[in-house]
């Protein structure tokens, strides 16, 4: 923020504001995207994924911007069945409208109806990204995700505690393959496109564990502890992967950093970071 380039405004994306510059490139990445923090803060996850977009959509259209990208959510998929892993785009999805995730899933799924026709009214020159588990130095430490939980707990405990029986699955995306994913959509000349943005390495919660444990290089202990909460694996994916070949066909992108590589880099910093 203090760097000369830099101008930041606090603003909060779900009230209508101008800005008296010109813009030429939009990156609407405003989100809570944390489970501890949108269940815990539903209705104001829903305003920023549907009036905070609509509201980024409308500053676009008014300064003519030449590129608009979207950060979505593979969230949108829901719970996809086998057959759809790796899924598509163009698989539409299997969401709980009323469950505890549904403020953050459905609000996405809105906000790129929302953006789509933007782009059919407006011509506004949209891109949807769908991010995967996208993940890497200066991840919030206590937003209660699977990597910097683990992390955490494995460093500072010499633990990991699994809520779940582990056998769920993700795949992991290192922050540098999917910074490299957003700005080539985002200036790009696919114009109204969504892709999948991530790694199609697919790694269950267990493997998860045992690679931090192997990453860390010290006994760790993993136990398998119910949650209190009673929403904890409530409507959550059971396997999380990306078909990658409509973003590798319109803009030539691979993923080049594997969960191993990616986990030894995280590492680094959490431990520098909790010390």
């Amino acid at each position: 923020i203090k760097d000369k380039n830099i101008h930041f405004i606090n603003q909060d994306v779900t009230l209508p504001f101008d800005i008296d510059d010109n813009i030429d490139y939009i990156i609407h990445a405003a989100g809570i995207a944390s489970p501890l923090y949108y269940t815990k803060h539903p209705i104001e996850t829903m305003d920023v994924g549907t009036i905070g977009t609509r509201n980024m959509l409308e500053l676009a259209k008014q300064k003519n911007v030449r590129g608009f990208l979207f950060t979505s959510s593979s969230e949108v998929y829901g719970n996809p069945s086998d057959q759809y892993i790796p899924t598509p785009e163009t698989y539409n999805g299997n969401v709980s409208i009323s469950g505890p995730r549904a403020c953050y899933d459905e609000s996405k799924r809105l906000a790129e109806t929302i953006s789509v026709l933007y782009f059919q009214e407006y011509k506004v020159p949209i891109k949807i990204a769908r991010p995967f588990n996208v993940y890497g130095p200066y991840l919030n430490l206590n937003d209660g995700r699977i990597i910097p939980d683990f992390m955490r707990n494995a460093i500072k405990k010499s633990e990991i505690i699994i809520h779940s029986d582990g056998s769920p699955t993700r795949s992991f995306c290192y922050v540098s393959d999917a910074m490299k994913a957003f700005f080539r959509l985002l200036f790009s000349n696919r114009d109204g496109i969504i892709c999948n943005v991530g790694n199609d390495e697919e790694v269950s919660v267990n493997r998860v564990a045992d690679m931090i444990q192997k990453t860390i290089g010290k006994p760790i202990s993993i136990k398998t502890i119910k949650s209190n909460d009673p929403n904890y694996t409530k409507d959550n994916p059971q396997r999380r992967c990306p078909d990658l070949s409509l973003i590798e066909k319109s803009v030539n992108y691979t993923p080049k950093i594997n969960f191993e590589e990616g986990l030894k880099r995280v590492y680094k910093w959490y431990k520098g970071n909790l010390e």
